[in-house]
């Protein structure tokens, strides 16, 4: 064994099979945190238009829809910015001035006084940034419901023989539990999810190539499984402490630290188990798994939500498991490792380990 690890350390990629994991951790952690958007400031950066054409009433003496602007104003974190008409709105939609508008026609007021279906437009746009498209994309819903609140509400008022005061008929308690701290705490768990798969399959690729040279099959199953436990102690300690730093971790560094190594340490163990009976082709199916963690990791978005083609991996190997994991840890909450999943995973990959390694001893 004391040959084996003075050739193996000879390796050019040796180095790189222990240091490029830590690497890969520290860096796409420290980019993804550090550049984790403020939502606050993504929804003041968006201005609506806003288009009114309400000629308003002289009996009773009221414009709704100049009303209901103002209300817009106090109550949305968007910048509200009025046009004349509709022709101007649309330039400065089209030139992404602003993200969207919202037109109230002329006979506004008259519809809300009335009692038939009360008219509004709002036109958004697909070719600003994510943040604003998204925004835009629920604004309509969102302005439909609170609208409708307030026609209701002036209709109520007009019933009684009372001049509508503006105020909503509802006060609301609302409650957040687990807050982000910081917009890098929201980033957090599809930082340490992804970098996680990423790290793993790097590492076990690079200690693929540099155990093939082994002849022996005890030796370079050995390498194969001792030598991560190490690499992936350290790979997870900087995540820890860059998580840590960065964006705070409710469950406990120590806690978050002693998960997440098994995690990795399974996962390394099962990707080097592929490789090793399957040979580089594997890579052909774990580099997809690695990098649609976004939708099978859970953390962007819920896993159900996966396209169809998907969805059967996560019904096979629950994988949102981990994203809920990391977010219990991260964000607050009960955190219960799957430990049926995370040894289900090593098991595996160690049970590979062996069987490949002495498939292909006999081969050669």
């Amino acid at each position: 064994m004391k040959s084996v690890i003075t050739d193996v350390r000879h390796n050019p990629l040796f180095r790189a099979a222990v240091i490029v994991p830590s690497l890969i951790v520290s860096v796409f952690s420290l980019f993804n945190l550090t550049s984790a958007p403020d939502q606050e400031r993504v929804a003041n950066a968006v201005k609506v238009g806003i288009v009114n054409l309400d000629a308003g009433m002289t009996f009773p003496p009221i414009n709704v829809a100049k009303r209901l602007t103002a209300g817009l104003e106090g109550q949305l974190p968007f910048l509200l910015r009025p046009f004349e008409d509709e022709a101007s709105a649309r330039a400065a939609l089209e030139t992404q001035e602003i993200t969207a508008f919202v037109m109230f026609p002329e006979a506004f007021t008259k519809q809300v006084m009335g009692e038939d279906t009360v008219d509004f437009t709002v036109v958004g746009a697909g070719n600003t940034t994510m943040a604003e498209a998204r925004i835009a994309q629920q604004m309509p819903m969102l302005l439909q419901m609170g609208i409708a609140a307030a026609v209701s509400s002036v209709r109520l008022a007009i019933a009684k023989g009372q001049l509508p005061t503006g105020a909503l008929p509802v006060n609301m308690t609302a409650e957040f539990i687990h807050s982000p701290a910081n917009p890098a705490a929201t980033m957090a768990p599809f930082a340490a999810s992804y970098t996680l798969w990423l790290s793993s399959m790097v590492g076990a690729i690079l200690l693929f190539v540099v155990s093939r040279p082994i002849g022996s099959v005890p030796d370079r199953v050995i390498l194969l499984s001792v030598l991560p436990v190490a690499v992936t102690g350290i790979a997870t300690l900087i995540l820890t402490v860059t998580i840590g730093a960065t964006a705070g971790i409710t469950g406990g560094w120590l806690t978050f630290w002693l998960t997440v190594w098994p995690l990795a340490l399974a996962l390394t163990w099962l990707v080097s188990g592929l490789l090793a009976l399957f040979g580089l082709v594997s890579i052909l199916v774990v580099l997809p798994i690695a990098f649609y963690q976004v939708v099978l990791g859970g953390t962007q978005m819920p896993a159900t939500a996966a396209p169809t083609w998907l969805a059967w991996m996560v019904d096979f190997a629950p994988f949102d498991h981990i994203g809920a994991l990391l977010r219990s840890l991260i964000l607050g909450g009960p955190a219960t490792p799957d430990w049926v999943l995370i040894g289900g995973s090593a098991a595996v990959g160690l049970a590979l380990i062996w069987i490949g390694t002495a498939i292909w001893a006999r081969r050669g």
